[in-house]
């Protein structure tokens, strides 16, 4: 089985468009490519329920790891072993555990405590942390990018997410239904989910205590021709002064960035703004689409 996944494509690193090329047609290409070699896993995982343990040993460390988690967890959890599932939904609940990290962090240095000081206070937090997580909060640290504002409501945003995609059938079991509206069986006991439901529901209460407003914020999006507009919030679609603007934000060269900092087509963090130029958005700053 190695042998046989060995040879199935990897997914192609998210590169920097250059001067020059078509962003629009960039960005499209490359959602495609994560669409297809997504569905390409959730094949593999569908069709060889038998192997999912040893897919998920195979993937550690490979840039598969994220997505046959997923599946397992969010595309069809009742077909996967109880004892793998209860370790994958470990795993992901550490996740929130490193975004409450962020959010603590980020807050406290939006609100003026030095860097230093941060550093020293975490030491024992993040010397707990896997590199990957690791390195994922140190981008936070050093903003390089511009996203510490997003860092302030990770733990928020991690959750919200989680119950709507990747925990809604452990949490609603009832809902996993085959073709025809039948109930799927659950390999899993009921017990062991509810045990997994209600872990789930204390990371959520824990994130409500770190709930905070979100201010308004203003992009402003300056146009080849010359002109520019602005609205509200991350480009999401909000009450605009001209057709031609809502039209432009409805757009997917523009994608929002989730409040962990990860724009939502790259699960992977790695430190460097790696979106198309037409995509990097910050307090009033200008990206330039190819329109």
């Amino acid at each position: 089985m190695d042998r046989a996944v060995d040879c199935l494509p990897n997914m192609l690193d998210l590169m920097l468009v250059k001067d020059g090329d078509d962003s629009d047609r960039w960005w499209e290409d490359h959602l495609a490519t994560s669409k297809a070699w997504k569905a390409m896993w959730e094949q593999v995982l569908a069709i060889h329920t038998d192997r999912h343990r040893q897919l998920v040993e195979w993937a550690d460390d490979t840039k598969a790891d994220h997505v046959i988690r997923e599946h397992l967890l969010a595309t069809f959890p009742w077909l996967v072993e109880p004892a793998l599932l209860e370790e994958i939904a470990t795993d992901d609940l550490a996740r929130f555990s490193r975004n409450v990290l962020i959010t603590r962090i980020c807050r406290s240095l939006r609100d003026g405590a030095p860097k230093e000081k941060l550093l020293a206070d975490h030491a024992a937090d993040l010397a707990a942390l896997q590199s990957d997580d690791l390195r994922h909060v140190e981008a936070f640290l050093d903003d390089a990018a511009g996203i510490q504002q997003f860092g302030c409501q990770a733990t928020t945003s991690w959750i919200e997410r989680a119950a709507e995609g990747s925990w809604r059938y452990v949490r609603v079991p009832e809902e996993a239904k085959d073709r025809i509206g039948r109930p799927d069986h659950w390999d899993a006991s009921t017990e062991l989910l509810r045990a997994l439901g209600r872990r789930f529901a204390e990371a959520a209460v824990q994130a409500l205590k770190l709930w905070e407003p979100q201010p308004r914020r203003r992009i402003r999006i300056r146009l080849t021709c010359g002109g520019s507009i602005s609205c509200c919030s991350i480009c999401r679609p909000s009450p605009m002064t001209s057709p031609s603007a809502s039209e432009l934000c409805s757009q997917p060269t523009v994608p929002p960035l989730e409040a962990d900092g990860q724009s939502s087509a790259i699960p992977n963090w790695n430190g460097s703004d790696t979106r198309p130029s037409c995509a990097r958005q910050s307090n009033e700053s200008s990206v330039t689409p190819q329109l």
